[in-house]
C-alpha cells in the first residue's frame, strides 16, 4: 500500500505540471493613463496603414490612398526618408495590394500582392539606396487560401492565420507549399459560436509572435481575451478583461463590439490596440467606422498591467523602445500621433 501510495502523489505531480493553462480575469488595470498625442505633420495624407519601429526608422505598410505603399520615415525627426512599392500593372509592381510583414532580423518587408498572387521581396537596405527599387525576388502565395495577417522567420518560413476550423495558425515555405504537420490547432474555445464561413473566421483574431517565434500572442476581435499558446497550441495562460466581451463574430454585423484591433509585442512586454465600442455607428446621417483609442498592455506572463487612453483615434501603432512612447497613425490627423509614456516603462 505504501508504494501505491507514492505512485499516486507521483502520478498526480505529473499530471499538475502539465497542466500549464492558467486563467486570468479582471475588471481594471493596475495603471491608467489619459495621454496627451503629439501630432506630427507630414507631407502626405495617411489615413490607413501598418506603423513598424525598426532602429532609427519608422516603416509605414500598407496605405491605400496612395500611389505607393511602403514609406520610410526617421523615427527622431519624423523626416520622409522614401517612398517604395509602385502599385500598378508594370513589371514588379504591386497589382493588387494585400497585407505585409517586416522581418527585423534580415531587415525585408514582404508585401503580398493578391493581383500576381504573390509575396514581393523588398530588402530595406535597397529601398534605402533607391527609393525607385523594383522586387525581383518573390515568393507564391499557397493556392486557394485567403488570410488577413502573416510573419515571417528565416527558420520557420512564413505563418499565416488559417481560416479552416480548428487550426489558429499555419505555415508555408518558399515554395507556397504549406506545411501541414506544423499546423497549431485552436484549444482556447474562447467564442460561444463560430460561424463557419472562413471568410469570417480569418477575421475573428489577431496574432504575433514572440522574439524568439517560440510562442505566439493571440488576441480576440470580438472577445475581450488575450492568450498566449505554445508552437503546438498548449494554452500558456488566457486573460479576459476588462469588459467581458463575448459574441458570435459576424463582420457585417456593425452593431458587434470591437475588442483587440492589432497586437505587438517585444522581450518584455505585450501591446494590443483596443476598442471596446461598436465596429461602426450612424454620425450625422451615415455610417462611420469607430476606430480605437486605447492601448492595453501586459507582461508575460498575462498580468493586465496598464490601460493607456489616446487622445487621437489609431488605426495602428507600434512601440519605440528607445523614447518610451507609443507611435500611432490616426485617421483624423492622417499623420502618426505619438504618446509619451511613464517613465516605469523604461
Amino acid at each position: 500500500m505504501k508504494y501505491i501510495y507514492i505512485l499516486f502523489i507521483i502520478l498526480g505531480l505529473i499530471i499538475s505540471s502539465c497542466n500549464v493553462d492558467k486563467k486570468n480575469q479582471f475588471t481594471k488595470f493596475k495603471e491608467q493613463y489619459s495621454l496627451k498625442g503629439n501630432v506630427v505633420n507630414l507631407p502626405l495624407f495617411f489615413k490607413n496603414g501598418m506603423v513598424n519601429v525598426f532602429d532609427s526608422l519608422i516603416i509605414l505598410l500598407g496605405t491605400p490612398e496612395n500611389t505607393r505603399c511602403i514609406h520610410i520615415f526617421n523615427k527622431n525627426t519624423f523626416k520622409h526618408i522614401a517612398s517604395s512599392g509602385i502599385i500598378g500593372r508594370g513589371p514588379s509592381e504591386i497589382l493588387v495590394p494585400g497585407n505585409a510583414a517586416f522581418d527585423t532580423r534580415q531587415g525585408i518587408i514582404w508585401y503580398r500582392d493578391l493581383g500576381y498572387q504573390k509575396i514581393w521581396e523588398f530588402p530595406l537596405s535597397d529601398i534605402l539606396k533607391n527609393q525607385y527599387f523594383r522586387p525581383t525576388e518573390s515568393v507564391p502565395l499557397p493556392k486557394n487560401l485567403f488570410f488577413t495577417q502573416f510573419f515571417y522567420n528565416k527558420d520557420k518560413g512564413f505563418s499565416f492565420i488559417n481560416p479552416k476550423d480548428n487550426i489558429l495558425i499555419s505555415f508555408f515555405d518558399s515554395t507556397g507549399r504549406v506545411i501541414e504537420k506544423k499546423n497549431i490547432t485552436d484549444k482556447l474555445e474562447v467564442y460561444k459560436k463560430l460561424n463557419k464561413n472562413p471568410g469570417y473566421v480569418d477575421l475573428t483574431y489577431i496574432y504575433a509572435p514572440n522574439p524568439g517565434n517560440t510562442r505566439f500572442i493571440i488576441a480576440y476581435r470580438y472577445a475581450d481575451v488575450v492568450s498566449l499558446i505554445d508552437t503546438v497550441g498548449n494554452v500558456i495562460w488566457q486573460t479576459r478583461g476588462p469588459d467581458n466581451i463575448n459574441q458570435t463574430p459576424d463582420y457585417k454585423d456593425p452593431s458587434l463590439i470591437i475588442a483587440n484591433n492589432a497586437v505587438v509585442a517585444n522581450d518584455r512586454l505585450i501591446f494590443s490596440m483596443y476598442s471596446g465600442r461598436q465596429a461602426s455607428e450612424e454620425k450625422n446621417g451615415k455610417m462611420e467606422h469607430n476606430y480605437s483609442k486605447q492601448i492595453h498592455i501586459y507582461d508575460w506572463e498575462g498580468h493586465p498591467l496598464t490601460q493607456i487612453m489616446m487622445e487621437y483615434t489609431a488605426t495602428w501603432f507600434d512601440y519605440d523602445a528607445d523614447h518610451n512612447r507609443i507611435i500611432t497613425l490616426s485617421p483624423e490627423t492622417g499623420g502618426f500621433v505619438y504618446y509619451d509614456l511613464p517613465k516605469l516603462f523604461y
